[in-house]
């Protein structure tokens, strides 16, 4: 999934659950449901291939700004219903896992060396569980980015 999801998704399980104590760790557990399903990749292209497509690095780049602004404005705009903090740390814990891939990114300088650090067993279960990235998932992530806003806005009124 794109980080803009994880993050809509963080934000609404603290609308919804309004204990931090709650939702905290489940944000965390729902990165990892919501990479279990279909969503937008590359399908087999290796990592390798992948990171050095321009079409790849543009869209990373405005699925980061657009969750970074999300990031900024949720908490605001749900502040009467749960603490802008509580907001902020649950979109955070629930894109933090892919952290992981910037990490990788970043080490292996793919434009320059191509040569990727081995990941550890959390990052091969990560990885294993993204089982169905492909170009068609664009449209899970779109119905999942539409659900997530009309889910918060019902919440919310």
């Amino acid at each position: 999934m794109t980080i803009t999801n994880h993050v809509l998704t963080g934000a609404l399980l603290a609308v919804v659950l309004r204990k931090p104590e709650l939702a905290i760790p489940l944000a965390l557990v729902s990165h990892y449901i919501l990479d279990m399903l279909p969503h937008y990749g590359y399908g087999n292209i290796p990592h390798e291939k992948r990171d050095t497509m321009k079409h790849f690095l543009l869209k990373q780049t405005i699925d980061a700004y657009l969750a970074l602004g999300l990031f900024f404005l949720v908490p605001y705009l749900v502040r009467g219903h749960v603490a802008p903090v509580v907001t902020a740390y649950c979109m955070a814990i629930a894109s933090i896992p892919d952290a992981v891939w910037a990490y990788q990114y970043v080490k292996a300088q793919p434009h320059r060396t191509g040569q990727y650090s081995q990941p550890g067993p959390l990052t091969r279960f990560h990885k294993a569980i993204q089982w169905c990235e492909r170009p068609w998932g664009i449209y899970v992530e779109l119905a999942w980015f539409a659900l997530t806003i009309v889910a918060m806005r019902l919440v919310t009124t």
